[in-house]
This record gives structure tokens, sequence and C-alpha cells, in this order.
């Protein structure tokens, strides 16, 4: 089936008496929950065999407001871990935006053992294979991250914020980083990298960025993850990138100023709204041509905006200088 890819992470649409609603596939979360709908069933998922998953009622609202203005959406709700887990397998393929279930003809590169608890667990090791550690694979995290500050020689962003069911926290991102699974290495990713967490059982997460560039069989039955490399475009491109020193949100498709960034070069202020000339604000993909426009520009070329109504010129600055 379909699905909607906004900043390489996975919103799965249902349709419900003649309304949409869209569920965010967070494999970090262990439950599946929504104040809108009460269950997903083989219909919702285009399926030829019984299905049926109850929605918890439960009270994160606040987590679901931050990240549908992160994404410009209105996200009904979460499906968790308990939602993979009920198929043998799930495969995802982001840039081409489907999902497919119990699929039994996937021939992959390269796979990872893992095991399937309140997290899918298995394990990398960033920078060299002497870092290995128990590491979470986590379709609802934008990108790959340490909760262990050893990127210090690495060039790095500061002072970005991100939403999690602990509330909103701060972390710096980091590009170039090795990444090792199983001994091999697999190419340099970005790593976002926090210490603004409580005391966890784990030290990284396997992140979307770099899920994003693999067809991703979840093999729950087998309690392996197998990759497979995609052949499409990405979607988003956030390494050696340029941006305007802010984070933005998206609320009735508008956007404004959420934070201002340390050396923002920029005369903006937090509430300010930002209009961007030739993207269509009531496209259910906007966030990503904001991104690729705005946020992640992939060079240091100014932007013509207006701010509160009046034209300003926005200066780029490198991400990683």
């Amino acid at each position: 089936m379909k699905i909607i890819s906004l900043l390489n992470t996975i919103f799965i649409p249902v349709q419900r008496n003649g309304e949409t609603y869209y569920m965010f596939l967070d494999s970090g979360c262990p439950f599946s929950f929504s104040k809108e709908i009460d269950e997903i069933t083989s219909d919702d998922l285009e399926l030829n065999f019984p299905f049926t998953l109850s929605l918890g009622d439960l009270e994160f609202s606040e987590v679901l407001q931050e990240l549908s203005h992160l994404v410009g959406i209105e996200v009904a709700g979460i499906l968790g871990l308990d939602f993979i887990m009920a198929f043998d397998n799930v495969l995802i393929d982001v840039r081409d935006e489907t999902i497919e279930f119990n699929r039994s003809d996937f021939y992959a590169d390269f796979e990872l053992k893992c095991h399937f608890s309140q997290f899918i667990i298995t394990s990398m090791a960033p920078i060299q294979e002497d870092y290995e550690a128990l590491t979470v694979f986590d379709t609802g995290a934008f990108q790959c991250m340490s909760f262990k500050p050893i990127f210090s020689d690495y060039p790095t962003s500061l002072n970005w914020r991100f939403v999690s069911f602990m509330g909103t926290k701060s972390m710096n991102f980091s590009k170039d980083i090795e990444l090792y699974l199983d001994g091999t290495f697999r190419g340099k990713h970005l790593f976002g990298e926090t210490s603004d967490m409580p005391v966890i059982p784990f030290r990284y997460i396997l992140g979307m960025n770099f899920a994003s560039k693999y067809k991703v069989l979840i093999d729950v039955a087998n309690s392996k993850l197998k990759f497979k490399d995609s052949l499409s475009t990405p979607l988003l491109n956030i390494e050696d990138s340029y941006s305007p020193g802010i984070q933005i949100k998206i609320i009735d498709n508008k956007i404004f100023v959420e934070h201002i960034r340390e050396n923002c070069p920029n005369n903006l202020q937090v509430g300010d709204e930002i209009e961007l000339s030739g993207i269509d604000m009531n496209s259910i993909n906007k966030v990503n041509e904001i991104y690729n426009k705005l946020m992640y520009r992939p060079n240091n070329k100014p932007i013509m905006v207006k701010v509160n109504g009046f034209n300003q010129q926005l200066r780029m600055i490198d991400m990683f200088e």
C-alpha cells in the first residue's frame, strides 16, 4: 500500500467514514494508540487476510501535536511495535513510499540479527568497531543517534531541538560518522548526539536517515532486519547542506519560526511567520519541499522570503562549519 514519507519517516493513511487519518509508524514505541480511531483492520491496509489491532486511548496529545507541527499534517496516532509484531514481516520503502506485509520473496543485500522485546534491539558501531553497543532500530527517529558523547572530532551542528515521549530535548548533529554493522563498514552518516535524556538501556539508535537508503524488511518471524539498496531518488538530503540558523513548525499550512539556533545569521524571532514562494502549502508533502528549499539548502545562496508579510533575504550558513 502507499504511504507518505515526510522527513524520511513513515505515515500510513487510514480511511474511515470519508475521513483520512494519518498514523505515524514508530517502532521505537512499544504500543499503538490514537484518540481518533480505535482499531486498524485489513481494509485499512489493503490486506487479503484477516487483521485487526485495537488502539489504546493514551494521553500523549502534546507529543502528537508537536509531531503534527513538525511535519505539517495532523497526526492521528502512533502505530508502534505491537503493530509491526502482528505480522511475520513488514517491508518499508521510504523513497518509493510503499509498505507491504508478510512478504515471502524478499532478497536482501545484507541483514542484521535482532530481537523483539519492547524495542527492536540490534547492535552497531559508529566511528570504529570498538564502539559497538546495544542499538534500537527506530522508524520513528529521523536520524541515527548516540546517547554517549563520542563525536568531538567530527563536523558538528549545535543546538537542535527534537520531540520525544519524554518532552522536548536538545541535540547536536555530527556528520561523516563511519557506521559499522556486524563489523562491515556501511558508509558515513549523520548522527544526532544528546545527553539530555534519562538513563536508557541502549547506547545508539539506528534511524531513518540510514534506513531510507534501503528497502528494509523487518523480519519478525526470523528475528532479523534485512536491507536492500534502494535505487530511487532520495526525498530529503540533510548532509552537505546550509541552514538559515532556525527551526520551524507548520501550523494550519503556515510556517513559523520555532527555535533560533546558535550563530543564526538572520534577524528573526520565535513566532515569526515565513512565506516561501513556489511551494503548495496545501500539499501533503510540503514539509519535504520546505526542508529541501529552506532548512537543508544544497548551497549557500541566500533565499528571498516574506517574514510577517515583508520581503526579507535570509542568509545561509554551513550547517557544520
